[in-house]
C-alpha cells in the first residue's frame, strides 16, 4: 500500500485543474447556470431560450420574424406552433433547455401564479397555446447517454393555486404537484408524479396518481393517446436521471432525495465487534475492489485510478499483535509524509482518516472484522474546475496465512 493515500491525493487534486475538456456534466452544469441567469424574469405565457440548441416554428398567422436564438431571448407562447430542443452533443457543447410559464386554466386574478413547463434534451412541444389545452409532447426513445443530460419535461403547478388542468397528447391532466414526463417515441407516454396528486383521463378512463407513482398511456397516430392509463406503479427514484429540479419555482430535491449530503463514510457500514480485535502478527495482503465512480466523474479519472492502483499488494506493516492504530498503519505504509488530516475512532474496531482541501474531501476508513481480516474504502468527493463527482475504492486486507 506504500504511498497509496498520498498518490491518490496528488492524482486527484493535481490532475483535476488540468482537465479542460468539456464533458456531459460540465455542459449541463453550464446550461443550468445559463438558464438560471437569463430566464428568471420570464413572464406569464412566455417562452425563454435557456440553452443551445432550440428551434422554433411560429404560428402561421405570425408574419414578423421572432428573435429567439440566444439564451435569455423570450417570446409569447401564442406566437409559437412548435418548440424543438436538441439532445446532448458533447463535441459541439449542445444540450437544449427552455422554460415556459403558462396560465393554463388559472384565473386572471392570479397574475403571478403560473404553471412551469421545463423542457430539456431531445424533446418537443407542438400546438402550443396559453391554455395548453391541446398540446403534443414527444421525447427521445430510451435512456439518456449521460445521467446529467436527460430528455423530457418537468411540469410544476404553483403553490396554493389548487389543481390545474391541461391536455397533453389528448390526455387530460389535472394536477396540483410536480411531474416528470417522458415518451418512448410513438409507443407510450410515461407520467412520473414526483409529488402531490394528479388525475389522468384518456380513452374515457380516469386514473388517480399519488406522489411517488407513475402511469403509462399508450400512444398511437400523431402521438395521441390510444388507450387508457395503466394502473399506478411506484417510481424507482434511483433509476431516474439527474433532473434539473433546482430550476423549478419550488425546489423539491430535498423532499425526494434528502439534503444531498454525500458522506463517503456511509458507503460501507463495516461490521465489527463491540470488543477490541487485535490483528495477528505476520504477513498481510491488500486487495483492491472495483473502483466506483459517480456520473459526474470524467472517464479518464476512473481509468487512471483503475490502471494505477494495484489490485494486489503485499508487504503491509506487521501489526505485531498490538491493537490497531490507523495513523501508524498509514504512516508506515507511505513513503512520503501524509497530507494533514484528522484521525478518529468511530467504534472500538472502526477507524477513519479525513481531510478536506479546496477542490475535494477525502475519507479513508478501515474496520477490523476479525484478527485475520480488515475491510475498508478510500472515498473522494471532488468539486473543482467544473467537475463534481464521488469516487469510492473498496479494499480488504487479509492475513496471508488465511
Amino acid at each position: 500500500m506504500r504511498s497509496r493515500v498520498l498518490w491518490l491525493f496528488i492524482l486527484v487534486l493535481g490532475g483535476v485543474p488540468f482537465v479542460h475538456a468539456q464533458t456531459c456534466e460540465t455542459i449541463v452544469a453550464e446550461a443550468l447556470q445559463t438558464i438560471s441567469d437569463n430566464c428568471a424574469e420570464t413572464d406569464r405565457n412566455q417562452i425563454c431560450y435557456g440553452n443551445t440548441q432550440i428551434d422554433l416554428l411560429p404560428q402561421f398567422t405570425v408574419t414578423e420574424p421572432i428573435e429567439f436564438e440566444t439564451p435569455g431571448d423570450k417570446t409569447d407562447i401564442e406566437k409559437v406552433m412548435t418548440l424543438t430542443l436538441y439532445p446532448l452533443d458533447v463535441e459541439n457543447e449542445i444540450w437544449g433547455i427552455s422554460l415556459l410559464r403558462v396560465q393554463a386554466n388559472l384565473p386572471e386574478t392570479l397574475p403571478g401564479s403560473n404553471v412551469t413547463f421545463l423542457l430539456f434534451g431531445d424533446s418537443a412541444l407542438s400546438n402550443l397555446s396559453n391554455e395548453m389545452d391541446a398540446v403534443f409532447f414527444r421525447s427521445a426513445i430510451g435512456s439518456p447517454t449521460c445521467e446529467d443530460a436527460p430528455d423530457g419535461i418537468l411540469i410544476q403547478t404553483p403553490e396554493g393555486a389548487g389543481e390545474v388542468t391541461f391536455t397533453l397528447n389528448r390526455i387530460e391532466i389535472q394536477m396540483g404537484s410536480t411531474a416528470y414526463i417522458q415518451s418512448e417515441g410513438r409507443e407510450e407516454l410515461i407520467f412520473n408524479l414526483l409529488e402531490g396528486e394528479a388525475t389522468l383521463t384518456a380513452d374515457d378512463t380516469q386514473q388517480v396518481v399519488e406522489g411517488g407513482q407513475f402511469v403509462t398511456v399508450p400512444l398511437g397516430e400523431a402521438f395521441s393517446a390510444s388507450g387508457p392509463p395503466s394502473d399506478p406503479q411506484p417510481i424507482d427514484f434511483d433509476s431516474l436521471p439527474n433532473l434539473p429540479l433546482s430550476l423549478l419555482p419550488i425546489d423539491i430535491t430535498d423532499l425526494l432525495f434528502g439534503d444531498g449530503t454525500d458522506n463517503s463514510s456511509d458507503v460501507d457500514q463495516l461490521p465489527t465487534s463491540d470488543e477490541v480485535i487485535i490483528p495477528l502478527s505476520g504477513s498481510w495482503l491488500y486487495t483492491r475492489g472495483e473502483v466506483e465512480v459517480s456520473a459526474g466523474c470524467p472517464p479518464m479519472m476512473a481509468e487512471a485510478l483503475t490502471a494505477n492502483t494495484p489490485v494486489f499488494e503485499g508487504n503491509i506493516v506487521d501489526f505485531g499483535g498490538e491493537p490497531f492504530d490507523l495513523e501508524t498503519f498509514m504512516t508506515e505504509n507511505s513513503q512520503e509524509p501524509l497530507p494533514p488530516g484528522t484521525f478518529s475512532e468511530l467504534d472500538p474496531n472502526t477507524f477513519q482518516w479525513t481531510m478536506s482541501e479546496e477542490g475535494g474531501s477525502f475519507t479513508y476508513q478501515i474496520g477490523i472484522i476479525s484478527e485475520t481480516q480488515m475491510n475498508g474504502f478510500f472515498g473522494m468527493d471532488i468539486a473543482a474546475e467544473g467537475i463534481s463527482c464521488s469516487i469510492t475504492i473498496p479494499f480488504e486486507v487479509q492475513h496471508e496465512d488465511n
